[in-house]
């Protein structure tokens, strides 16, 4: 997504800098670049413009696999329960592998399905006071 220089010498320009992003989760991005003065790399900002509808005022629901401790117990008690004699026995080691994965992900999938979930901005405990008055006064910060 950063198709800019973020990088820069008196000799090269280079995009170096990467920002990977799930675009199932959100409407639109914009990545740009502010000089920071404190190295040879540009610093880079992402805008995301996140799934809330703002006419409703409600959140689209996001397919996710919510996995708990009850559930990976029951997880790991299926694999151990599973029968792995017919890929330890077979002698092409492509075909035991295949074996094994189409076992694990029946397992998986069977424990962890997904599920259609809305997020809510009131979870985001991570986001501190701190942050919320940065975000608050970012505009006087910015050039």
């Amino acid at each position: 997504m950063t198709d800019f220089p973020t990088r820069m010498t008196k000799d090269s320009r280079t995009a170096i800098d990467n920002i990977f992003i799930d675009y199932s989760r959100i409407n639109s991005i914009q990545v740009f670049s502010s000089i920071n003065g404190l190295s040879d790399h540009e610093a880079q900002y992402l805008c995301i413009n996140n799934t809330f509808d703002r006419q409703t005022g409600n959140f689209r629901p996001v397919k996710k696999r919510l996995i708990t401790k009850s559930d990976v117990s029951i997880f790991i008690e299926m694999l151990k329960n599973e029968s792995w004699d017919n890929i330890i026995n077979h002698t092409d080691v492509n075909e035991s592998f295949n074996l094994f994965l189409n076992i694990f992900k029946i397992i998986f999938e069977s424990c962890f399905p997904m599920q259609y979930v809305t997020n809510n901005v009131s979870t985001n405990h991570w986001i501190t006071t701190g942050i919320k008055y940065l975000v608050s006064t970012k505009s006087f910060f910015t050039l």
